[in-house]
């Protein structure tokens, strides 16, 4: 059974006919409804809040402020909770940020609740705010957990750069981004008694109970969380929110439950942002193009409340080899809303500015790019001298040169043209760890011959219904249809949040333990019995293909139904917590690709557009085709919006977003892309994990940016680092 062709997503009838319930979407009876108050100042105190006339509206039933807040009994001391704890909770009278959560609206309907919370006035105790990136870049510090994120150096990098032949010494710049999934954040909150029902669409559904456990001092079994559907996360819906502690507050308050879902503005200050990053990036390198020297100098802006690092030098520690390397990163403190990981944390922003570095050396050089990549090729990962479980990177970029037509290129810029369009060819290099962690997952195989696979881990929009099934479907040789996955809940085995490229290597190896035990099972069932075609035959002689058990050198075998039925007909099942094998820290676990864009430029106005882009990935093993070259399509995608749209709009005397919108927040629509070519060489990576199968989320964003960056020099002879490249950059002194 070849598990590996293109699968039509299981769960794709129920989300196209509506009826796949997200996170709002689940009715329960006496449900109240909230809206968020707001703070209009970026940094003071509350003096006072009058909430009397919002209290008249008819309709409505609370209006919940820090001066009437539920205490919690614990704001969180576990370490997995030192961030979310710092979060607004309506415990105090403190503005620390523009569009903080100081209150919500609690109505019978969502019409008043907006009404009310409109109505309410807040008088504040100002004080001087610090919202200014370029200022602040004055007051930088390390990293409050330092090691070597804050510092990291390998080699004498002073003296390889003094003998270089050619320095290249450069700064990048990228924009705050915001997490823009389609479906919004929401929370439905009911108590009943002692016990707690979330519906919540999380990527860590698990993380979620620890943390309303803890706040609201109850036993983690009296709270379940649900979210069998997720409308996109990319990283935002990994943490807890001030808006899902509030729900739960006000439903404890009300003794009804509380639905509270963010508009799209409140999108971009109650949840977070990607932070705004500025790299320092200097090569030395050898006439001939071998690096000697590489180091980046990383400054990134942090919230006072949340201090996340986007470690976007990582990413030139050890892509290409270089005895001197070095690296640090220093935080920008302003009194903006948190910042989060947003898809390939690091990797994004890093690769982009290590990429358009490595461009702009090759032209220096006057090398070719791809071919300065390759002179340059690094074997083992030196940050810590390992070998790659898997790199095929070499065959990536030989392939994709081939596809993509890489030796039609004409080094000079400017000189491509199609009619009246400057035409650049640009390429880069993909790469994005390969994680694995601890999770758990059930499968049970029916008396009927179906099967039920369960895990709380997340469909967040990427296949993990589909994926999951097929794996089971693969051991178990028993058809798709037949199979039965939920995710989702707390109640599940639990799992490790839906990040990081996790889920299938991850969740996927519990899933493939699990069915391995049932199989197991039953071929041990029929091997004892003497009823069976399978007696006494050797359990590795026996394979499992069409919901039968035969043996691999003959037609000998049965169903699992008849198996079972003499067995007393009772379900089989296994619950398996798969952990990385020992054997995997002998190794660097990374996935890799070369990506290569061609764009065209109208030379009179400077407007941009993609009008190919080719990707070839190494990922391990694709368990489905149709699931995981769409990831990596999508990832591509965001990184061209990196290059050419994306990019919140910081009002720096007010500390607030001023494009907090879609029709402001640029993102590109299907007009904007061009021909998608994306391809995997699907070599499975044993090594990894025992399905051979690398993550694919977010692998597909790093490289991308930077390859349409190139791609604008190249028809421009224009380079421009800093993100996005707009019209007006490209206009200035044109």
């Amino acid at each position: 059974m070849n598990t590996s062709q293109p699968r039509y997503r299981v769960d794709g009838v129920v989300k196209v006919a509506g009826m796949a319930q997200f996170g709002a979407d689940f009715p329960l009876d006496r449900m109240t409804y909230g809206v968020l108050i707001l703070s209009t100042i970026s940094k003071g105190r509350i003096v006072r809040m009058d909430t009397e006339a919002a209290s008249k509206l008819p309709g409505v039933l609370k209006i919940i402020t820090p001066a009437n807040a539920l205490a919690l009994p614990n704001k969180g001391v576990h370490p997995e909770m030192k961030d979310a704890a710092a979060i607004p909770m309506l415990q105090d009278d403190l503005i620390h940020y523009n569009g903080q959560a100081i209150g919500v609206a609690i109505a019978e309907s969502l019409q008043v609740a907006q009404e009310a919370a409109a109505m309410v006035r807040v008088d504040y105790q100002s004080e001087p705010a610090q919202c200014d990136f370029m200022t602040g870049l004055n007051s930088c510090h390390p990293p409050k957990d330092g090691g070597d994120t804050a510092n990291y150096s390998r080699g004498d990098i002073v003296a390889e750069l003094q003998r270089s032949d050619v320095v290249l010494d450069e700064t990048y710049s990228t924009p705050m981004q915001n997490h823009n999934p389609m479906e919004p954040h929401a929370t439905i909150a009911c108590w009943k008694g002692n016990r707690l029902l979330l519906y919540e669409p999380s990527q860590w559904i698990m993380f979620v109970r620890t943390c309303m456990a803890t706040w609201f001092g109850i036993p983690e079994e009296n709270i379940r969380v649900l979210g069998p559907y997720v409308g996109g996360g990319f990283g935002g819906k990994g943490a807890v929110w001030s808006h899902a502690v509030i729900a739960v507050m006000a439903a404890k308050m009300l003794d009804r439950p509380v639905k509270i879902s963010l508009d799209r503005r409140q999108m971009f200050t109650i949840t977070a942002s990607r932070p705004r990053t500025l790299q320092r990036v200097t090569l030395g390198a050898t006439g001939t193009g071998t690096l000697l020297a590489v180091r980046n100098d990383v400054k990134i802006h942090c919230s006072p409340l949340v201090e996340l690092v986007e470690d976007a030098g990582t990413v030139s520690q050890s892509l290409y080899r270089a005895d001197a390397n070095a690296t640090s990163h220093r935080m920008v403190s302003l009194d903006v809303g948190p910042t989060w990981v947003m898809r390939a944390p690091g990797e994004a922003t890093g690769s982009f500015a290590l990429e358009t570095a490595m461009d702009e050396l090759a032209c220096r050089l006057k090398i070719d790019p791809m071919e300065l990549r390759l002179t340059n090729y690094a074997d083992r990962d030196a940050t810590n001298g390992k070998p790659y479980s898997q790199k095929l990177l070499r065959d990536c970029y030989l392939r994709g040169a081939e596809r993509f037509g890489w030796k039609n290129r004409d080094p000079q810029p400017r000189t491509m043209r199609d009619g009246h369009s400057l035409i650049g060819m640009g390429m880069a290099t993909a790469t994005y760890p390969a994680y694995r962690a601890a999770s758990s997952a059930i499968v049970r195989l029916n008396p009927d011959g179906s099967v039920f696979v369960g895990s709380a881990t997340h469909e967040i929009g990427t296949g993990t219904y589909t994926v999951l099934a097929q794996i089971a479907s693969e051991v178990l040789g028993i058809d798709l249809s037949r199979i039965e996955v939920k995710t989702g809940d707390t109640n599940l085995p639990p799992a490790i949040y839906s990040g990081g490229s996790l889920t299938v290597a991850t969740v996927g190896s519990a899933v493939h333990a699990a069915a391995e035990q049932v199989k197991q099972q039953v071929v041990q069932s029929a091997i004892r019995d003497q009823r069976s075609p399978l007696h006494l035959a050797a359990p590795e002689e026996i394979v499992a293909i069409e919901g039968q058990l035969r043996r691999a050198a003959s037609d000998a075998g049965e169903s699992y139904t008849a198996i079972l039925a003499r067995s007393g007909g009772r379900p089989v099942e296994a619950t398996v917590e798969a952990k990385p094998d020992k054997a995997i820290d002998e190794y660097s676990t990374r996935s890799f690709g070369a990506v290569f864009a061609e764009i065209a430029v109208d030379p009179d106005f400077y407007s941009v557009h993609v009008r190919r882009f080719t990707g070839v990935y190494d990922v391990g093993r694709l368990i489905n085709q149709k699931a995981g070259i769409n990831q990596l399509s999508g990832g591509a995608i965001w990184g061209i919006s990196m290059a050419l749209y994306e990019g919140a709009v910081m009002d720096t005397r007010y500390g607030r977003i001023v494009n907090s919108d879609l029709s402001e927040y640029h993102l590109p629509v299907n007009a904007d892309i061009g021909e998608m070519d994306i391809s995997v060489l699907d070599v499975p990576d044993f090594k990894f994990n025992p399905m051979g199968a690398r993550g694919v989320g977010e692998l597909g964003i790093p490289g991308a940016a930077a390859a349409v960056v190139n791609a604008v020099f190249h028809a421009t002879g224009k380079r421009i680092r800093d993100l996005p490249i707009t019209i007006d950059k490209l206009l200035a002194d044109a």
